[in-house]
């Protein structure tokens, strides 16, 4: 009896031995029970660490790309257009030009001269036939058109009227100059005081801010009105 015992006491030992044995060399079955899918390996937080700011990882340009693959075609150059400097200034300065009046600075030519000296000097009338009355658009029409000239003479000859204006722009009008040499001028005008009017023929010399004419010749005729 006492040997039985002991048998059974040495069995049950080899048998735990062998079933710890078992158990420590048992391949790791990867397979969840009852799914049959396997488990998502799982990584260590500290395994995982998120790119930094500007790191090479998240701007790297795509040209290292063809670096790293040398058999990896080239992106093309991207081309773009910066103007010059001074073609900026030069644009900003015409364009700051532009603003202002192309006729803002008036200047006064050898034959403006000429033509207000022998209106000066002779005051030809521009009433020729019947007088009448002037409309009001042609007075302001001629104005508009000759704007910087109608206000060089309003200034010149302290005119108070745009009907003045107007007279002394047809007065201007009237002579005509055909140029002969440098600042010299055949002229022709008519003097038309309504029903009689006289026709002067004659030159005339420029020199700086003067001039002075010849008349020769003068002739007159009266109409009945």
């Amino acid at each position: 009896m006492k040997n039985i015992v002991t048998l059974t006491i040495i069995f049950l030992c080899v048998l735990m031995i062998g079933f710890g044995v078992y158990q420590k060399f048992k391949p790791t079955d990867l397979t969840v029970a009852g799914t049959g899918q396997q488990p998502v390996a799982t990584t260590p937080a500290s395994a995982v660490t998120a790119p930094a700011v500007g790191s090479p990882a998240i701007n790297q340009p795509v040209a290292t790309a063809s670096a790293l693959d040398p058999g990896a075609p080239t992106p093309a150059e991207v081309k773009r257009y910066y103007p010059d400097q001074s073609l900026t200034q030069t644009l900003a300065g015409s364009s700051g030009s532009a603003s202002a009046p192309a006729d803002s600075k008036f200047v006064i030519t050898p034959q403006l001269i000429a033509k207000m000296h022998l209106v000066d000097k002779y005051k030809p009338g521009i009433c020729y036939g019947s007088a009448i009355t002037i409309p009001e658009v042609a007075i302001q029409s001629m104005i508009t058109d000759n704007k910087s000239l109608a206000e060089f003479l309003r200034q010149k000859y302290s005119l108070k009227t745009d009907l003045e204006v107007y007279n002394k722009i047809k007065q201007l009008n009237g002579v005509m100059l055909t140029e002969t040499a440098s600042s010299k001028y055949d002229f022709r005008f008519m003097d038309g005081q309504c029903c009689t009017e006289t026709l002067y023929l004659g030159t005339v010399q420029v020199s700086g801010s003067t001039a002075t004419d010849i008349i020769t010749s003068q002739e007159s005729h009266t109409e009945q009105c």
